[in-house]
């Protein structure tokens, strides 16, 4: 006689969802970290066009440059930022691989 399946054993407890919000949160770690090692210009590039959705061309008006230049400053920091998070996502994994 074999245990009847009831509604309470087939939905996920607290704790399966843990990992998920554990990597969300360590994600965001990681993120804000690589945006902490941006230039405090580059950081305002960013925080300007992605978050108040300024124009380059409204951006350069705001910091007395020119369009060509946030547009450089944007590139540098969003290279700089693909980089490390790169590099930390190979740190975890190797970290995760060590342990």
């Amino acid at each position: 006689m074999g245990m009847k399946k009831t509604p309470s054993t087939t939905i996920p407890t607290a704790s399966a969802t843990v990992p998920i919000f554990n990597f969300r949160n360590k994600s965001c770690e990681i993120l804000a970290g690589a945006i902490d090692r941006l230039s405090p210009k580059a950081r305002l590039v960013a925080s300007l066009y992605y978050f108040e959705e300024l124009t380059m061309k409204e951006i350069g008006v705001i910091l007395s440059v020119k369009e060509s230049r946030v547009s450089q400053i944007h590139s540098k920091a969003m290279l700089q930022l693909r980089q490390d998070l790169e590099e930390s996502a190979i740190d975890s994994v190797t970290r995760d691989e060590c342990h």
